[in-house]
């Protein structure tokens, strides 16, 4: 593997929400929000957020 930054991000680019609870469970399969619990973490999706923007 070889890793990257990404330098093409749209810095006005928003995270929106992941509303389907099918997508959320698959995110948190493979890239887990370790920093806090699981309500909060599928209430705020901070982690994600913090990830995209």
């Amino acid at each position: 593997n070889i890793s990257s930054p990404m330098y093409d991000c749209d810095p006005r680019t928003k995270f929106d929400l992941i509303k389907d609870k099918k997508d959320e469970v698959e995110l948190e399969e493979y890239w887990p929000q370790l920093t806090s619990t699981e309500k909060v973490a599928s209430q705020r999706q901070s982690f994600w957020k913090y990830q995209y923007e």
